[in-house]
């Protein structure tokens, strides 16, 4: 994505593969993501196919490699209906976060173009998505992403900047993006559609 913005590698998993395969799953983590410590995510069907859902099921954070396949297991037991397609994502954790929250790219409820950013500042990357906290808010008209300035610790223009990017890959699409920020650098971790909210917008512009 550019200098001093970073998607962060993952490994998929699904409930069917874990049953078939986990230690060969192990193996290939390692291989790919190093010896941890690693954050284990939710991404179940019924969270990422429709309208976003981020933090609706449990996440795991700072899991170090012994306590991984027991963590996977954890996470999948948090979801409310059994698919073998379900899947779990596998991360690096990211350490030393100063911020983290959810951008949405659109009004998350009926889809203007209102860029908003949810986020809270320390260590608890789950604060925001799992409802823990409702930190701060920030909402920018779509045509006003320019000349940003920095709140506090926030690095506003290199997170607005890393967005655009993501939109760019993604052809512009409706989004909820989950993100980190430490001293150095801009992590994305997730990013799903908001389908509901593009749905919404086209029901009012057609009343």
């Amino acid at each position: 994505l550019g200098l001093g913005s970073y998607v962060l590698p993952q490994f998929s998993i699904s409930e069917r593969e874990l049953g078939s395969r986990s230690e060969e799953i192990g193996q290939t983590l390692v291989a790919i993501l190093g010896q941890g410590p690693y954050a284990v995510r939710s991404s179940a069907l019924d969270e990422d196919q429709t309208e976003s859902q981020a933090g609706k099921y449990l996440s795991l954070l700072n899991v170090p490699n012994e306590d991984l396949e027991k963590s996977i297991r954890q996470v999948f037991s948090s979801y409310t209906t059994s698919n073998p397609d379900n899947q779990v994502l596998v991360q690096p954790f990211v350490q030393d976060a100063v911020n983290s929250g959810v951008v949405f790219t659109v009004e998350p409820n009926i889809g203007a173009p209102y860029l908003t950013v949810n986020w809270t500042s320390g260590e608890d990357t789950t604060a925001i998505t799992s409802g823990a906290k409702n930190g701060d808010s920030l909402v920018i008209f779509d045509g006003h992403l320019d000349a940003p300035q920095d709140i506090g610790d926030l690095r506003l223009k290199e997170l607005l900047d890393t967005v655009k990017k993501v939109q760019n890959i993604d052809s512009g699409k409706s989004l909820d993006i989950e993100w980190i920020q430490t001293k150095e650098a801009t992590f994305i971790l997730q990013v799903r559609p908001l389908s509901h909210a593009q749905s919404r917008v086209l029901s009012l512009i057609h009343i």
